[in-house]
């Protein structure tokens, strides 16, 4: 792709591996979370992807919690690692290993995903392998008792920018 250009891809169930020879945005749209995560509504989101170069290798993080009432009942931590820092990848001081798909991100031969279900408010993500690096995207969803109005949120964590990128753009 040049300057400027797009590209759009839909993703259903899988995961996918995206790689870039220049500096590039890559963003996940949810439109609705209704078909994918036992018919629990929310509402449409945008989430920066946080490219693995910018890995970090220990994160606090929280989920949110709704200010109208307590709709958000459904939170979820998405964690990518390299294949060889699974084992090692740890929520909360427990092992999160077994929640890794066996199979690897659609496009990449090293890198392996987990989607974890986990409970409102404060979390710690790490690696205790030094070299174990990883990027995380945190959501959640709900609706009211009702089934009728949906809430959500969604934002991307773990990431650690180490190195200045100057881009320069002709206009």
């Amino acid at each position: 792709m040049n300057a400027f250009e797009t590209y759009q891809d839909t993703i259903y169930a899988c995961s996918n591996y995206y790689q870039a020879s220049n500096p590039a945005a890559c963003f996940l749209y949810t439109l609705t979370s209704g078909a994918l995560n036992n018919h629990v509504a929310g509402r449409p989101s945008m989430t920066p992807i946080t490219p693995l170069e910018y890995a970090t290798n220990s994160l606090l993080f929280a989920t949110f919690t709704s200010s109208k009432s307590n709709m958000l009942k459904n939170h979820y931590v998405n964690v990518v690692t390299h294949e060889d820092y699974v084992k090692t990848m740890l929520l909360d001081g427990s092992s999160i290993a077994s929640s890794f798909k066996n199979d690897i991100l659609v496009g990449s031969e090293k890198y392996k995903y987990a989607q974890i279900p986990i409970s409102a408010l404060a979390h710690r993500l790490s690696n205790s392998n030094p070299k174990g690096v990883f990027v995380a995207r945190i959501y959640g969803m709900g609706t009211n008792d009702r089934g009728t109005v949906g809430e959500s949120y969604a934002y991307a964590a773990g990431s650690r920018i180490s190195r200045k990128i100057d881009i320069l753009v002709d206009g």
